[in-house]
């Protein structure tokens, strides 16, 4: 029975699951958000929630002890430095979860993990009505058209180079044939 024993096993070990909560922490907080399983989602917030109140007491051994759990250098500054103004005010939940649905492969329930205080801002998509949709396909085709028609061009001045190379360089020789022939014809005779 596993009575008083906080937390998933997730179906690893007791140390590549300690490393990988710190991993997943310490990139939702470089990057402020991931996406993964949701098993994994809930772990990891709960665990970055608790690092972000110990960074908050702002004294040298809060710092210590997030450089430690956390175990990168940057992550525990950036918490250090600059999220902890962040939520100074707010008392808790500085992790949110976002369900995505299942994973295409394995279908996994799939979550996105974001500090709160950094939603993108949804700006509205722009409708493009249909004579703009229009006009943008007709510049393309002209672009496309100026472009073959430039390189149409460019092919038929190297080939009408290369035939004049050709046809200068056959004269020549025609004409040292033509000699040689005319010498070996008075030598023989």
């Amino acid at each position: 029975m596993r009575h008083r024993k906080k937390g998933k096993q997730l179906g690893r070990t007791a140390s590549h699951r300690k490393a990988m909560i710190a991993n997943l922490s310490s990139f939702l907080i470089l990057n402020e958000y991931i996406v993964t399983t949701k098993a994994k989602a809930k772990e990891c917030k709960s665990f970055t929630d608790k690092v972000i109140s110990i960074a908050k007491k702002k004294d040298l051994y809060s710092k210590r002890r997030v450089k430690s759990l956390l175990k990168d250098k940057i992550a525990s500054g950036k918490l250090v430095d600059v999220l902890v103004d962040r939520y100074a005010d707010r008392e808790g939940g500085y992790v949110s979860m976002v369900k995505l649905g299942k994973r295409v492969g394995d279908d996994a329930d799939m979550a996105k993990l974001y500090l709160v205080g950094s939603e993108p801002v949804r700006v509205k998509k722009k409708v493009k009505t249909k004579k703009k949709v229009k006009k943008q396909k007709e510049k393309k085709q002209e672009v496309e058209k100026k472009e073959k028609k430039g390189i149409f061009e460019k092919v038929k001045s190297l080939r009408q180079s290369i035939f004049d190379r050709r046809q200068g360089s056959g004269k020549g020789q025609q004409d040292v044939g033509a000699k040689r022939i005319e010498t070996k014809s008075r030598s023989g005779i």
